[in-house]
């Protein structure tokens, strides 16, 4: 009794941690359309997911839009089914793939799709490619497989294994007539279900009766072995069940066979001795391998069995499709057949064929009645999965919602423009990778000029050369910096993202620009930037240098070693309008060479003298 008490106390806490986990997700879920950084990054996976879309189409974003309120609109749905935003995603793009066009499907044409390949167990894409080949719109597929599905449940046959016949032999649709097309198509892949063979193992005896030479040698044969089907002797009749009536010649041919079999004492189906030379025969004469023959013969024979075992009384009205139905549904156990089934007591019972009562073939026949395959997608799958789902139902609706906006995708197309538009104001020509080399070959080369001078002696030569280069670096960085401002101006100007800086900068005080600073000029405010002074050396300018000269020498270092030491007198001379006021040409002279780095160059390119710079005399 403990260990019963234990074992109910255990499932209910098993029970309970299962409902709290559930409550938990659904809280959490819930949470994803309030939280800005799920919903922001929803909105984000949505502009991915349709730009995937776009690339594999091979076109800009001109139909984004539409392509995501495609995708979003139909989540709801096929989360229902057990799917999600993935899924809808990925069908979009495989069936755009599979038919070469860049097809936008319609938003509730992902449910039925989605549906379809869960029921059938084949591939979306693979669905609407062979359904499309046999001209059927890609809207046009789920219908046409749900004939499929409903023939298939109706005769009690593997849904999977029936859609898969039809799916990859749909192309005997244009080779061969059949009644009411698709759905003769899929009464022919039951059958052959049943059998356990495939469609197409008759195809090469349906193209040897369809002409009128091949269907008479066909005849004579099928006669001579003793066929006693009168479809097989007529090479008419071959002919017209040929072109007309596929399965029926399937039928027909699988009936002849199965009076070779023979049923054993304990039940079991084997061919007889006469048959396996007969039915070898057969093979070499109707192209249907011996195997697939067999299996023909002995499944006709065990549905007949079947068949005249169960009693139908006139008052049930089964058409032929339920009686096969509940054939199928049994099973030989104990010397008769029997079926599992449901009660009215709802318990699990196992009952002879031929004990079965009018309620019983009711039951039996409800869960085969049509359902669509949505339905049928949505009862496959289990209750923790179904409980599951319907929490996950509710995340992220505010961010497919949001992402399928048209004013989002604006948004989003702005700050796309925004990228575009940078990358050309920095494409300025200035800045171009070979414009920038060659003018830092040139103003290096003035400065390396200017090195060699003044280790050679000529301090006049060598500051005149570090400020023809500095200043030429200095004056084409400037160049650069206004084609940027310019070219900014041109690409954002009347943008959204242009309006919104235009509007910071008329609310915010920006820092005072290095130019265009105003100045007294007797009396006349003047504008002055940084290119109009001009830093040059005058001749009284020297350089003297203090120490030894073998400056290329090794010296060992001791704590008494001599010194090298360099002093650098330069005198500035700047010219400036007359009556210029000198404090405010002195700020700007100091805040251009700042800015400049001048100061910063002189002080490297001494340090590189000290060290001989590698360069000789």
């Amino acid at each position: 009794m403990a260990d019963e008490g234990n074992i109910f106390q255990n499932s209910i806490n098993n029970a309970k941690d299962q409902l709290k986990n559930i409550f938990d997700d659904f809280a959490k879920n819930i949470e994803t359309n309030i939280n800005i950084d799920k919903i922001i990054g929803q909105i984000g996976a949505v502009d991915d997911a349709a730009t995937e879309v776009i690339n594999k189409f091979g076109t800009g974003r001109d139909n984004v839009l539409a392509i995501k309120q495609g995708l979003t609109d139909a989540v709801k749905e096929v989360q229902a089914l057990g799917g999600g935003f993935d899924d809808v995603k990925n069908i979009q793009i495989d069936i755009s793939d599979v038919l070469h066009r860049n097809l936008i499907l319609m938003s509730d044409s992902y449910q039925q799709l989605y549906a379809a390949s869960k029921v059938t167990g084949m591939d979306a894409s693979t669905i609407v490619e062979n359904f499309k080949d046999a001209g059927f719109s890609v809207y046009q597929s789920g219908d046409q497989l749900q004939k499929v599905v409903d023939v298939a449940r109706s005769m009690g046959v593997n849904v999977k294994e029936v859609s898969s016949q039809v799916i990859t032999n749909i192309g005997l649709l244009d080779k061969y007539g059949f009644e009411n097309g698709v759905q003769g198509l899929a009464k022919m892949a039951a059958n052959a279900a049943m059998m356990r063979v495939n469609v197409s193992s008759i195809e090469t005896m349906l193209d040897r009766a369809f002409e009128p030479e091949s269907a008479i040698t066909l005849a004579a044969t099928l006669q001579r072995l003793g066929a006693q089907q009168a479809d097989l002797l007529n090479p008419l009749r071959l002919m017209d069940l040929s072109q007309n009536n596929p399965e029926e010649m399937l039928k027909v041919l699988a009936d002849d066979v199965q009076r070779y079999v023979q049923q054993a004492a304990d039940g079991q189906f084997k061919i007889s001795d006469y048959g396996r030379r007969v039915i070898r025969e057969y093979a070499t004469a109707t192209g249907v391998n011996y195997e697939n023959l067999v299996k023909m013969a002995k499944s006709t024979a065990e549905i007949q069995d079947k068949m005249g075992k169960i009693t139908f009384p006139t008052k049930f009205n089964l058409s032929d499709e339920q009686q096969k139905m509940l054939a199928n549904m049994a099973e030989l156990k104990g010397g008769e057949y029997k079926i599992s089934m449901t009660d009215e007591k709802g318990e699990k019972v196992e009952k002879s064929i031929t004990q079965l009562s009018q309620d019983d073939i009711d039951r039996l026949s409800k869960p085969q009645a049509p359902k669509s395959m949505e339905e049928l997608a949505e009862e496959q799958l289990d209750t923790l999965t179904k409980i599951k789902i319907a929490s996950e139902a509710t995340a992220n609706r505010t961010g497919y919602a949001i992402g399928g906006m048209g004013d989002v995708n604006k948004v989003i197309t702005e700050l796309r423009g925004v990228g575009t538009r940078l990358t050309k104001v920095f494409n300025v020509k200035e800045l171009s990778v070979k414009n920038i080399r060659e003018e830092l070959t040139t103003d290096f080369g003035l400065l390396g000029e200017g090195i060699k001078k003044l280790y050679r002696g000529d301090t006049s030569g060598s500051l005149e050369q570090f400020s023809q280069g500095v200043n030429r670096l200095t004056e084409y960085m400037n160049k650069a910096m206004i084609s940027v401002a310019n070219e900014s101006e041109k690409q954002f100007k009347g943008t959204p993202t242009g309006n919104v800086l235009e509007k910071v900068e008329s609310t915010i005080p920006i820092s005072p620009k290095l130019s265009n600073i105003q100045v007294e000029n007797n009396g006349t405010n003047v504008s002055l930037n940084a290119e109009d002074f001009l830093i040059k050396t005058l001749p009284e300018d020297e350089l003297v240098m203090a120490g030894g000269t073998r400056l290329t020498e090794n010296r060992n270092t001791t704590i008494n070693e001599n010194k090298n030491t360099s002093d650098i007198n330069l005198n500035v001379n700047i010219t400036a309008p007359q009556g210029t006021d000198n404090e405010k040409i002195l700020a700007v002279v100091k805040e251009t060479l700042r800015n400049t780095g001048v100061v910063q160059e002189l002080s490297k390119t001494m340090g590189q003298v000290k060290t001989n710079y590698n360069l000789t005399a």
